[in-house]
């Protein structure tokens, strides 16, 4: 079984024995164990932060995607992830465990909608240095997703950004064919503002190995090398594992995080990543 498929199995078990919901709920017209109901859809915020979660949402009017009740919806594993950092105002401990700690946090949005092009991006942090820090989140997607070489992109290129993707693309790629290909990926890498010590990270799975080839292939076939350092590709696994090794770090009580904040990442492995799906 692939990577996508032992996640639904998993999520489809999580649903019934965690969540206690035995009802399959419907996309496009058909049944799905990994989908909640959508009346149930705020089963899909872990528990411990659930209620204050949706309020938040609710009054920043975020919007939903429309596969929010599918338990492998990347937008609600966004949320789940970041909401704590933010609830608990562990900032800095948030920006240890995407590898920018030399940096001090100044706010932070989720469904930021870029002025440039109205891309919108999963989580933007913004920093005390004015420097940028915007975030992609893959869970079980397989691709980031290209364009159509027509009309339509040519003058998107021209118009936005082909000055954007200038000094970023190495030399002998064709920037615009490079961004049909890639398009997310590269309007993305296009907003990345090297005068402003902006940064982008990519966080996915490990296992996600089409996510993970497509990152390889830009950064090492596409993208000027003068750029990888403020490209981060990082695997949540990885990201968890230095957050477990962050709150194990705390042990003066003044310090010490609560046995909330705890508990909810040790249900966000439990869900999204659980051992016993890798085998």
């Amino acid at each position: 079984m692939d990577f996508r498929g032992r996640v639904l199995e998993h999520l489809g078990e999580y649903k019934r024995t965690v969540l206690g919901v035995a009802e399959s709920g419907k996309w496009r017209g058909k049944c799905y164990s990994h989908i909640l109901p959508e009346t149930m859809m705020t089963l899909n915020l872990i528990e411990g932060y659930r209620g204050e979660l949706w309020e938040f949402l609710r009054h920043r009017r975020i919007k939903l995607h429309g596969r929010f009740h599918h338990l492998n919806s990347s937008q609600a594993v966004c949320f789940n992830f970041f909401y704590p950092m933010l609830a608990e105002g562990v900032t800095g401990l948030l920006l240890d465990v995407l590898q920018c700690g030399s940096e001090v946090f100044d706010g932070g949005e989720f469904e930021y909608v870029s002025p440039l092009d109205k891309t919108n991006f999963d989580f933007r942090i913004r920093l005390k240095s004015g420097g940028r820090i915007f975030i992609e989140v893959k869970y079980t997607e397989d691709k980031f997703g290209g364009a159509e070489d027509d009309d339509v992109y040519r003058d998107r290129y021209n118009g936005t950004y082909k000055p954007h993707l200038a000094g970023k693309i190495r030399d002998g790629v064709d920037p615009y064919q490079a961004l049909i290909a890639h398009y997310q990926l590269l309007r993305i890498i296009a907003h990345v503002d090297l005068s402003r010590n902006d940064r982008l990270i990519l966080l996915y799975p490990k296992d996600n190995l089409k996510v993970g080839r497509e990152i390889d292939h830009v950064m090492n076939r596409i993208v000027s090398p003068a750029l990888h350092d403020r490209i981060k590709p990082l695997t949540w696994e990885s990201v968890l594992q230095d957050l477990k090794r962050e709150i194990g770090r705390r042990s003066d009580p003044s310090d010490r995080l609560s046995d909330r904040f705890v508990n909810h990442y040790k249900e966000f492995e439990r869900k999204y990543f659980s051992p016993a799906r890798s085998a």
